[in-house]
């Protein structure tokens, strides 16, 4: 299965969506309301649950997270 490194971070103050995940590669951006739509997306592509609930966690403290899922 191919996979995509995201890089996810908090939206700016101000910013019409709270979070986003950038691909690079694929040239694409998904931007989330709330950090329920940013969980279901890295559930969607293979992060367990856990880990998608510590990872958006650390984004919503305002970390700049990089993780690699399958496409």
């Amino acid at each position: 299965m191919a996979e995509l490194v995201w890089q996810l971070r908090k939206g700016p103050e101000g910013a019409p969506y709270a979070f986003a995940a950038f691909n690079k590669a694929e040239k694409r951006t998904n931007f989330f309301d709330n950090a329920e739509a940013l969980r279901g997306f890295l559930m969607k592509r293979g992060s367990a649950a856990e880990d998608a609930v510590t990872l958006t966690a650390r984004v919503e403290a305002g970390e700049t997270v990089s993780v690699t899922l399958s496409k």
